[in-house]
């Protein structure tokens, strides 16, 4: 997505990434370091369905908000989460 390009459809949402990154005020990033300096995080991992069930494979998403609130990560922000489970 930091591209401008989206792995989604959603009428007229590539319009607003590519606004949204042109102003600056959205970045993609996996870099944690670079993570810290903002003051929204959206946790954005996959959530694959288990093995064998009909549930989402939490494990990812439980190892960011996890280092996210680490007391001494000094991160203490605010976080939003979205996800998608196959129906």
């Amino acid at each position: 997505m930091a591209t401008g390009r989206a792995p989604f459809f959603e009428p007229e949402f590539e319009e607003l990434l590519t606004t949204s990154l042109g102003s600056g005020r959205l970045r993609f990033s996996s870099d944690l370091a670079e993570a810290a300096g903002c003051q929204i995080h959206f946790v954005c991992v996959g959530t694959p369905q288990k093995r064998g069930e009909y549930a989402a494979d939490l494990q990812y998403v439980e190892v960011a908000v996890e280092w996210a609130l680490t007391p001494d990560s000094g991160h203490g922000l605010d976080y939003a989460t979205s996800g998608t489970v196959a129906a």
